[in-house]
């Protein structure tokens, strides 16, 4: 494989979801198809932490923006403000965070969470042509973390994930979500993910980084991730001539929603 770095974040030339959670306020007992998944009877009443982790080689594919994770983190579930407390947004308790997730971190993580954003590297073919790219994966770092060469195929998700489902899974990277390509659909079927989120095509890192922030701003009050979705937007670095930036702008793809899963977990307005 060979790294491009004009193309921004997470683009290659190579070859993407705790026990059971709420779906929305009045369910507490779902049953749901994930495509070719199997069917799970789910019946637990609590939401659980968002998992909030990153595997990206900054020496490639840029730095990610200093304080992103916590500025998520006082969107999903933690208070902030320092002489008085702000409740988070989307009323969640406090996510775990990996800055420089492990292979182990990433299995011991499935199933605990209810939302699990990743931060990576998505390897692809064709990256620069939105109706070719292909998706072929992602690597996080090895347990050593002295090298992100550790490969997360779906089976190595469905092995871990036990009964646990995802309301959310948002893939920050590379063509996770690419147009033509059965891969992207595989991932998000592993994590039994209600909604899968990512970009269609190559990304570049700051902007998909500040286009997050803006996606999980705009889940609350009630909204579907089809609603934050369809309003976020990042830019695609292009190589351009005589060594030129050109900058497409993209908006985030869902590979599956589910409009009835409500990921605001507030208490509902009287």
């Amino acid at each position: 494989m060979k790294s491009n770095a004009a193309s921004g974040m997470m683009a290659t030339t190579s070859s993407a979801t705790v026990q059971t959670l709420e779906v929305t306020d009045d369910e507490e007992n779902v049953e749901t198809t994930f495509g070719d998944a199997e069917t799970s009877s789910m019946k637990n009443k609590k939401r659980l932490p968002a998992f909030l982790g990153a595997a990206l080689d900054s020496t490639d594919f840029g730095a990610i923006p200093s304080g992103h994770f916590d500025n998520l983190d006082k969107i999903i579930g933690r208070e902030s403000g320092f002489w008085s407390s702000t409740p988070p947004k989307l009323g969640y308790s406090s996510s775990t965070i990996k800055k420089k997730v492990t292979i182990s971190e990433f299995k011991d993580a499935l199933p605990k969470h209810s939302i699990f954003y990743l931060f990576a590297h998505g390897k692809t073919e064709n990256e620069h042509d939105i109706s070719v790219v292909y998706f072929e994966g992602f690597n996080v770092w090895n347990d050593s973390k002295k090298q992100r060469n550790h490969p997360v195929t779906p089976q190595d998700i469905s092995d871990n994930i036990g009964d646990n489902f995802y309301n959310l899974v948002f893939f920050n990277g590379c063509a996770g979500a690419a147009i033509n390509d059965p891969t992207p659909k595989e991932y998000a079927d592993a994590f039994k993910a209600k909604n899968y989120v990512s970009w269609p095509i190559s990304m570049n890192t700051t902007s998909a980084a500040n286009a997050a922030i803006d996606f999980f701003n705009a889940l609350d009050n009630g909204n579907t991730v089809d609603d934050a979705r369809s309003n976020t937007k990042a830019k695609q670095r292009l190589p351009g001539g005589g060594g030129a930036l050109t900058y497409k702008e993209h908006t985030l793809r869902a590979v599956r929603n589910d409009n009835k899963v409500i990921i605001d977990n507030t208490p509902k307005k009287k």
